[in-house]
């Protein structure tokens, strides 16, 4: 009797060592299969990069002024307008502002901030991007209405650089403002000037908006 009590206890040991076996390497077959785990765009799954990764697309980055992104090495920035630069953008130090007069100093632009005839400094070039003008016809003077008066822009002694025409109004009158996208450049020791076609006849003021570079 107890030889057949120990027979059934050995059997019983035995089924569940045996069903022990096939659970572990059930479990163990499954953990080895892949898994696919899909979200949606809104909301990822979230990870993290060992090492150096890259990333496509946008990347917005939302950082307090008392904890700003560090950044190191080389940063190329662009005009948010894009195109060549104007004076908007430039340190103080580097604007210049001048006004023409062809009834004083045969036309010379003098900087309103210093005054006298305004001459490019050694080792600068002037980058001149905008022009207003405005003039009249000399009293006693004459022009049909719709006459294009001829205003010339360039460096003195060397001559015009460019040159535009705006027509006369029933008063005598002409004027108009340009805004230079590539910009006229003056030389190192040069003078800008601006005059009217006829200028005996006519009396014009022109007001240049620029900046100074390094001259390359």
């Amino acid at each position: 009797m107890a030889t057949k009590k120990r027979i059934v206890h050995l059997l019983a040991v035995f089924c569940l060592s045996v069903l022990t076996v096939a659970l572990t390497a059930r479990v163990s077959t499954a953990a080895s299969a892949p898994v696919t785990v899909t979200n949606t765009a809104s909301n990822p799954v979230p990870v993290s990069v060992q090492g150096t990764g890259s990333v496509t697309g946008s990347v917005t980055v939302t950082n307090s002024a008392s904890n700003p992104v560090p950044v190191t090495g080389t940063v190329t920035t662009q005009n948010a307008g894009g195109g060549a630069a104007t004076q908007v953008g430039q340190s103080a130090s580097n604007i210049v502002y001048l006004v023409c007069t062809s009834q004083i100093d045969n036309g010379n632009c003098a900087s309103v901030f210093i005054g006298g005839a305004f001459k490019v400094p050694n080792g600068e070039a002037l980058v001149i991007t905008d022009l207003q003008f405005f003039g009249s016809l000399t009293l006693g003077s004459t022009l049909p209405t719709g006459t294009y008066v001829g205003i010339g822009l360039g460096p003195n002694p060397f001559g015009v650089n460019a040159s535009f025409l705006a027509p006369t109004d029933p008063t005598g009158g002409f004027y108009g403002q340009v805004h230079l996208s590539t910009g006229i450049v003056f030389g190192p020791g040069s003078t800008p000037f601006a005059q009217s076609s006829g200028a005996s006849e006519m009396q014009m003021a022109t007001q240049l908006q620029g900046y100074l570079v390094p001259n390359q």
